[in-house]
């Protein structure tokens, strides 16, 4: 059922876009030292259609934080099969109360395509080698 997976009617999706979008100028600052960091605005599963030579770039580490089961299985989806051997990918939103759809999207993700591990956290958050 949509709201057990974290899913809403498309008015509800909007107000959550809004909610949750981040100031890009305000992530560029906090990121400046770091200069191997790469930001591109959008929303996914779409921006990733839209970075020249993504789908082709291999990934060692992979942090996905957006909250909602859509963009947490698209990013899912996109992402394990470009990982690395021994290539990590950390859910933080694993097993939030608040995130309910991003613990669903993990959980069915890694049925249909099982990890080397998987390791939950006590707090939440989940890691999965590949």
């Amino acid at each position: 059922d949509r709201a057990q997976r974290g899913d809403t009617d498309p008015e509800e999706t909007r107000r959550q876009k809004q909610l949750f979008a981040s100031d890009l100028q305000a992530v560029a600052a906090a990121l400046s030292p770091f200069d191997f960091v790469e930001l591109h605005k959008g929303w996914i599963p779409e921006v990733f259609a839209e970075v020249e030579g993504l789908e082709a770039r291999r990934f060692a580490l992979v942090h996905i934080d957006v909250d909602l089961y859509a963009p947490t299985l698209a990013s899912l989806r996109f992402f394990a099969p470009r990982m690395s051997r021994g290539g990590v990918i950390v859910v933080d939103d694993y097993a939030s109360s608040h995130f309910p759809g991003a613990t669903a999207a993990v959980d069915e993700f890694i049925i249909e395509h099982p990890p080397e591990l998987a390791l939950a956290g006590q707090t939440g958050g989940m890691t999965l080698l590949y």
